[in-house]
């Protein structure tokens, strides 16, 4: 028989789960009309986004004291933290590293923040594990915007101004990750390609992408 405590445990994931997938198909849905929003409506998805990756956070901190609570119960406390890792993961807050491909995008082209998210969204659909830009790790609430400074308009991730070369890292299967990118028909060779935008792809056997700041 279970244990009574497990089955708060077995609906926390269930709604954990439920939330992250909930979660990621409105941030692509959002990307693709993102035009479309005004700067009251961004900025209440913003803080909404924000607050749900803080109530997040907060729930795998429960979780990882109630393991510690019952670390007797070997089999389970291994499946808890299998899960939390798995959490940890989507949230950015450990370093991952592992083979993949790096996409690198020259002074010579000129993306959009579209174009950016587009290729991201791609990334994640092949099964990306973790993917980073410039070293910033990309998180499920991550966003990408303009900033106008003294030296021009950059393209911005998280406030983070994105100077050139602008260089995707993402970990995963390195060759499906390739293919999503370059078949043809991809994103590279019709929707970026269209902009004028040409990044190098680059198969790498090790990658290191750091934990979100």
């Amino acid at each position: 028989m279970k244990k009574t405590w497990q089955i708060p445990l077995t609906i926390t994931f269930i709604l954990l789960g439920i939330l992250l997938s909930t979660q990621l198909q409105t941030q692509n849905r959002l990307a693709a009309d993102l035009s479309q929003q005004n700067i009251s409506d961004l900025t209440i998805m913003v803080k909404n986004l924000s607050e749900k990756r803080q109530s997040l956070a907060q729930e795998i901190d429960e979780l990882e004291t109630a393991i510690n609570a019952h670390s007797d119960d070997a089999e389970l406390s291994a499946q808890l933290s299998a899960d939390i890792e798995k959490y940890n993961l989507v949230l950015g807050k450990t370093a991952v590293q592992g083979p993949g491909i790096t996409v690198t995008i020259t002074k010579d082209s000129w993306p959009t923040f579209f174009d950016l998210s587009r290729t991201v969204n791609e990334l994640w659909a092949a099964g990306a594990e973790a993917i980073a830009i410039n070293n910033q790790r990309v998180t499920f609430d991550s966003n990408f915007s303009y900033a106008e400074v003294a030296q021009g308009q950059y393209l911005v991730h998280n406030k983070q101004l994105l100077k050139y070369p602008i260089v995707i890292d993402a970990i995963g299967n390195a060759a499906t990750l390739d293919t999503a990118l370059t078949m043809p028909g991809g994103i590279i060779d019709t929707q970026l390609s269209i902009m004028g935008v040409a990044p190098t792809v680059v198969q790498m056997e090790n990658l290191i992408i750091p934990a979100a700041e």
